[in-house]
Order: structure tokens, then sequence, then C-alpha cells
């Protein structure tokens, strides 16, 4: 298990090229989701002369055959969407929904149906609605949506129980909230078709996250205040090296004394009521 170091004179934040495959794009915003970049394989680059176009002097002896006449059903382009997870350690996952060219789906009938706590949501696991890193870098600014491009997007952090069936749960989960949001989105435009979703994959199943590598401090400490209720009770706040391997699964771009303040900063404003 990761383990934060201490803070010490010559300590330095982790480096970021430890971070093998960045799991956002590391650009300014794009239409397309970029928890997807951390699976997308770079084409490689071309070499050598470019290959010489193929001869049209002389027409082809052969005919092209004709298209077969068509005699069947209307078809209709299928713009279901796609549930996606990503995985964390400390047995929390994020789900994110996108359309069928990879681009983030307009989610907002499906947050308020969460936030609300519409009939189905306690099915799905789901502890916070966040928003969520372009970079995996401590500083990064957050994905914004819209034709402006400055609405936050949000995502949905729910949890797992550690243990050898816990892809088959996220999977479950899934499936609930793929039925979830066909059950409470509406058309983007009047008269317009129903959207639906379905659900896809988990992007690194055998490969977990740390979570500040897609959320910001302050919502992970919100979190750890619902795993660990009594950490500040109890006398683990105090023990540095249960804190380690504690905050060791959820941060890895700050230092345990940095990461400490987050948590002790979440734990007040729970007990203010913020």
């Amino acid at each position: 298990m990761p383990r934060l170091p201490k803070k010490t004179p010559n300590s330095a934040p982790l480096k970021q090229d430890e971070l093998e495959g960045s799991p956002v794009a590391k650009a300014p915003v794009q239409a397309k989701d970029p928890l997807l970049a951390s699976i997308v394989e770079a084409s490689p680059e071309g070499s050598g002369p470019p290959a010489e176009a193929a001869s049209v002097s002389s027409p082809s002896k052969s005919k092209r055959p004709p298209p077969v006449k068509w005699s069947g059903k209307c078809k209709q382009t299928d713009y279901t969407k796609e549930v996606v997870a990503h995985k964390f350690k400390g047995s929390l996952f994020l789900l994110q929904l996108l359309n069928p060219d990879g681009e983030i789906a307009y989610k907002a009938d499906v947050k308020t149906a969460v936030l609300e706590g519409k009939p189905g949501v306690d099915k799905l696991s789901i502890m916070t609605v966040a928003s969520h890193k372009i970079e995996a870098t401590a500083e990064s600014e957050e994905v914004t949506v819209g034709q402006k491009k400055n609405i936050p997007d949000k995502i949905f952090i729910a949890y797992y129980e550690a243990g050898e069936d816990e892809n088959e749960f996220i999977k479950t989960i899934m499936k609930a909230f793929a039925g979830f949001y066909n059950k409470y989105s509406t058309p983007f435009k009047t008269g317009g078709p129903k959207p639906k979703a379905r659900a896809g994959r988990i992007l690194n199943p055998e490969d977990p996250r740390h979570a500040d590598e897609f959320l910001f401090d302050g919502d992970i400490g919100i979190l750890i205040t619902e795993l660990y209720p009594t950490m500040m009770t109890d006398g683990t706040f105090e023990d540095d090296d249960i804190m380690e391997e504690i905050l060791g699964e959820y941060f890895s771009l700050i230092l345990l004394d940095e990461a400490k303040e987050v948590v002790a900063e979440a734990f007040a404003k729970k007990s203010k009521g913020d």
C-alpha cells in the first residue's frame, strides 16, 4: 500500500513523472472526456517517404458491381450513451457518462435526481457529486462543459467494498446507474428522442488510481470524513503511521502534513454544518 512521505525540511512533492499513464488529458479543456485519456494510445508518427499514388493512367477493365437493391426496415443510428467507471484506491470509484463519440454527455437531469434522492438512488452507492480535474496535478483546473465551456462538469463518486468481487459490484452499480439515467433523463429538445444509456467499461479494473489524480483535495477530505467518521476522536489522526497508511490511498500529489490539513479542515466544516 502506498505511503505518503512525512514532511521534512528537504521533503518535496511527489514527481509528476512517477504517475504512469496520466488518467486525464494534459491539455486545455477539450470536447473529449479527459478521463479516457489514460486508455488512448498515441498513434505512431509516420516515417520515410510517402507511398506512391496508385497509377490511374490505364483504366480498369473490371466493372464495379451495382449496389444491392435494398428492401428492409428503416434504421436509426444508435445514440445510446455509455456509463464508464474509474476505480480508485480506498474503496471509491467514479461514474461518468459519455456520448457515443467519447464526448462528455449532458447529465444535469440525472444529477438533480441523485441530489433529490429520487427512487432508486439508494441502490447506486453514490456518496457525492463532485467536479473533476483536467490534469493529474495539485494545481489542475476543473473540467468545464457547455457552449461557453463555463459549466463545471460533474461526476458521481461511489463506494465499493474491497474484495474479490469488487469489480463485479462496480459493474452492477453501472447497470443500475444506466437504468436510473434512462428513467429520469429528459430530451434535450422538446419533442426529441428520450436519451438512453447502457453500462460500459471499468477503465482500470486492475489498476486503481489515487483519488487526487481526478478529484480536488477538498472533495476527498469530505469523502474521508464519511469513510472514517471517528478519525478525529479515536486517536487515529494523531498517529502519523496510521494516517500515512490511510491517506496514502487517496493522496499522491501532496505531503502527509498537507493531506492531514485537508482532512482536518473537512472535519471542521462538517462540525459547523457547512
